[in-house]
């Protein structure tokens, strides 16, 4: 895996796929996950045209919620992954079709003929959005906002092993949950990779923070079958905030995704 470049992602504004930036065909080279990131505050027009989009169930789902504000929220989620993947696959945002797969994990089904596998994973936290885009490889992306008043020593003692338990206590108070979340968010990347989810147990799913700081390898215990290891790419990110991104094999690299260019 190539290392991460300096260049932090950034969240766009949600306003901007009211645009035709949508239409700009996006290229994506195998071995390659394009990020993007976005913030979900919208203007009621984007809202509205969100809504547009989204299929009879994604609107039913947004209309469920019970503060109107998560119901923007999501909206503006799903219109901002359909922007996305539209660009890809060269069709309308409205046109993609969604089904889940194991763990609930969403996918892409009815592809356009001369499509290719298109894989896709996306994480949101506190009114922010991750995308992680890839051509063929499962892609397991998470995003985590650092809170200060996590009950870290309860939760790191309940869900993780002992090494990583020992690494997040054994630092100063003040840096203890900005190292719990690091593990969390590389964990949770590397089971939505793997279609898990986070009812997998997961102290069964060991994080080795590597001396780089940008990167972590991860030892999996399947319940049945053969240990796995893997690797998991920390993201640059906006001060407050911890992201991760795996993907399917030892081959591959990031690039931030940019609305403006295809």
């Amino acid at each position: 895996m190539d290392p991460l470049s300096a260049e932090p992602i950034m969240f766009l504004s949600s306003d901007q796929i009211s645009d035709s930036g949508w239409r700009v065909p996006g290229r994506l080279e195998a071995r390659t996950v394009h990020l993007w990131g976005f913030s979900l505050e919208g203007a009621s027009s984007t809202i509205a045209l969100c809504r547009e989009w989204l299929s009879q169930d994604e609107q039913g789902r947004a209309g469920r919620c019970v503060r109107v504000e998560d119901g923007h929220r999501y909206t503006l989620a799903r219109g901002c992954l359909r922007a996305v993947l539209a660009r890809y696959i060269g069709l309308d945002p409205s046109a993609l079709i969604f089904q889940s797969g194991a763990g609930g994990k969403p996918a892409l089904a009815a592809l356009p003929a001369g499509v290719g596998p298109i894989q896709f994973n996306l994480s949101h936290s506190h009114g922010r959005l991750l995308i992680a885009v890839a051509k063929q490889q499962e892609v397991g992306v998470d995003l985590e906002w650092i809170r200060d008043d996590a009950e870290v020593a309860k939760l790191a003692q309940r869900f993780y092993s002992p090494a990583e338990y020992e690494s997040v206590m054994g630092l100063p108070v003040a840096a203890q949950a900005a190292q719990f979340f690091r593990y969390w968010a590389a964990k949770e990347a590397f089971l939505k990779c793997k279609g898990v989810g986070l009812q997998f147990p997961l102290d069964r799913c060991e994080i080795t923070l590597l001396p780089d700081g940008l990167t972590a390898t991860v030892h999996w215990k399947p319940v049945s079958g053969s240990p796995e290891r893997g690797l998991v790419q920390f993201l640059a990110l906006e001060d407050g905030w911890i992201g991760a991104v795996t993907v399917d094999g030892s081959e591959w690299r990031t690039e931030v995704g940019r609305w403006s260019l295809g």
